[in-house]
């Protein structure tokens, strides 16, 4: 994960992990005690917010590497799926029977198809608390925006996501403004997916809101990365959506000159020296003024 959050000090930590703690044992129970964590843990701003990130990024960090894992092993097997599929359309054009082709493309497709399935079962979201995802969305500063981010990845409730999208809203036109800020791979492909449009609406059925998504696609004019120019392309050639379309396409010209000074600068030589001709070493001028006795010369060990 890049490190694109401060980690705050263990006491910091500690105090959260507290506060936490309390918050998720008191808030069914007692009210008074509920409120008084949440509003000191809240008060704490955004050095509390780090300190959650802190405190799931393990978890999170762990789950990527899974996800990493399974996505390594089924590579190979995709590969004999897609030999296996040759394979039988050979045996089909030479007449084969088709029971044999059936059995070719089952052969080769099941590896892949169990390592799906455990995948699947074993996909936990990373365990991240909801009550950790909820305290962090109450603390109102856009420089939570990629810790709700990291978050936003591994929150099973439908209704968190969307108060994040909300958050992000409102937080990328201050992050546009501020400058400086920076992404991380995980994080923007977050941000991606909250740029997926609704679903073309039915005959009868009123037109989707797509302000959000018009405000993050104005951002990635921004932050965006090559990914994003990807996306936003597609938006503005394919988006059923006017007004999603309209904004894509202004998007689109600030995003590529991005990408193109991004690449400029992982590309670009060292600045040339204005006159070369006197950055090389050249023997001193003038007299030489320090007597010949106290210049340095090799000791002789003998």
């Amino acid at each position: 994960m890049e490190n694109n959050i401060p980690t705050p000090s263990p006491e910091t930590i500690q105090r959260v992990q507290t506060l936490l703690e309390r918050i998720q044992k008191t808030r069914p129970t007692d009210t008074r005690a509920y409120l008084e964590a949440h509003v000191e843990l809240v008060e704490m701003g955004y050095e509390a917010g780090c300190a959650i990130h802190a405190l799931v990024e393990p978890k999170i960090t762990r789950e990527r590497k899974k996800i990493a894992k399974y996505d390594a092993c089924k590579t190979p097997f995709g590969l004999l799926y897609l030999a296996g599929c040759a394979i039988a359309g050979i045996a089909w054009l030479l007449h084969a029977s088709p029971n044999v082709c059936v059995y070719i493309m089952l052969i080769a497709s099941a590896p892949n198809g169990v390592i799906s399935v455990i995948q699947t079962m074993t996909h936990q979201r990373a365990d991240v608390p909801y009550n950790a995802i909820a305290e962090a969305i109450s603390i109102r500063d856009y420089r939570m925006l990629p810790i709700l981010l990291d978050l936003a990845e591994y929150s099973d409730a439908s209704a968190q996501q969307e108060r994040i999208k909300l958050c992000a809203v409102e937080y990328l036109p201050q992050i546009v403004k501020e400058r400086g800020f920076s992404f991380s791979v995980y994080q923007m492909k977050t941000l991606h997916g909250m740029l997926s449009a609704p679903v073309r609406p039915s005959k009868n059925e009123p037109a989707h809101d797509v302000k959000p998504q018009v405000v993050i696609l104005h951002a990635l004019g921004h932050i965006g990365d090559e990914t994003s120019l990807r996306l936003v392309k597609n938006l503005a050639k394919n988006s059923y959506y006017p007004t999603l379309k309209q904004a894509a396409l202004e998007t689109l010209p600030l995003l590529e000159a991005r990408v193109q000074r991004m690449g400029l600068d992982l590309l670009r030589a060292s600045t040339a020296p204005v006159e070369p001709n006197k950055e090389y070493l050249r023997p001193a001028s003038g007299a030489q003024t320090e007597p010949k006795d106290e210049l340095l010369r090799p000791h002789n060990s003998d």
